[in-house]
């Protein structure tokens, strides 16, 4: 388990807004545990191919989750692999190994909010169903279809790639309360980037790019504490004109800030 940045397949729960306080833009801050990205490397799945996965996850009351990772076959028992998050980190790491076309699942779960590791094989394959009767808040779960190439596939060029992160901003810093703090950050090969914080506010979440750079703004809370920023930026053409995902993969790579906010 780690902190930092890395390559990441980002997921539609990413793109849902969350409340804010303090008048500012509503759907940048995330006030609960969220499933923010997923890393699997390598980016394009083979099948049968071990890949590791890891999970980026906004924390905001930093009291650690327990996360869960799994696809289910036609045929076959389901694929899984669990971690912890501690408090204080961002990011779990899991292993699987693809068995085919499916629809990987995640879900992550605060203390005492549920326990991923105790869904049975029936809820695994009807996750939604589980969702529904025990979704709220501590509880973040995010999906995503997978399509792996068959592992003796004929070289060609990958389906997925992640942006290079080239030149960000410290990742810790301590900023004074109701600050507007510029951030610029770039990564290569990124076509779109997403911003969320756990305190403060971005002017918007979404944002085109123009040669991989992000010029942005964030402005701190005017109470001081502690901010979590996580900026994601996505692969060119990996999303379509009217915000449609291209293909079963978009891939990111995503910078995560620590700020002591005084």
């Amino acid at each position: 388990m780690t902190r930092g940045a890395g390559s990441l397949l980002a997921l539609a729960v990413g793109l849902a807004g969350a409340g804010c306080d303090d008048g500012l833009a509503r759907d940048t801050q995330i006030d609960d545990l969220r499933l923010v990205a997923l890393k699997l490397s390598p980016c394009e799945q083979r099948t049968g191919v071990v890949t590791q996965v890891s999970a980026t996850i906004a924390d905001p009351a930093r009291e650690g989750a327990r996360f869960s990772l799994w696809i289910c076959p036609a045929v076959g028992d389901c694929e899984v692999d669990s971690d912890t998050l501690e408090p204080g980190e961002d990011v779990a790491l899991t292993r699987l190994s693809i068995p085919g076309p499916g629809r990987l699942w995640a879900l992550a779960c605060a203390p005492e909010a549920c326990d991923p590791d105790a869904l049975t094989e029936s809820e695994r394959r009807d996750p939604e169903r589980w969702l529904a009767r025990n979704g709220g808040p501590g509880v973040s779960a995010a999906s995503a279809d997978l399509a792996p190439v068959d592992p003796d596939a004929p070289p060609h060029p990958p389906s997925c790639l992640n942006p290079t992160l080239a030149d960000v901003p410290a990742s810790e810093q301590t900023v004074s309360a109701g600050a507007v703090v510029g951030l610029v950050l770039s990564a290569e090969g990124a076509g779109v980037a997403w911003t969320w914080t756990t305190a403060g506010s971005f002017p918007q979440t979404e944002h085109e790019l123009d040669g991989g750079v992000l010029d942005i703004d964030w402005s701190a809370p005017r109470t001081p504490g502690a901010a979590d920023l996580f900026v994601v930026f996505g692969q060119i053409g990996s999303v379509g004109p009217d915000g449609d995902w291209i293909g079963p993969t978009l891939g990111v790579t995503v910078w995560i800030g620590h700020f002591t906010v005084e």
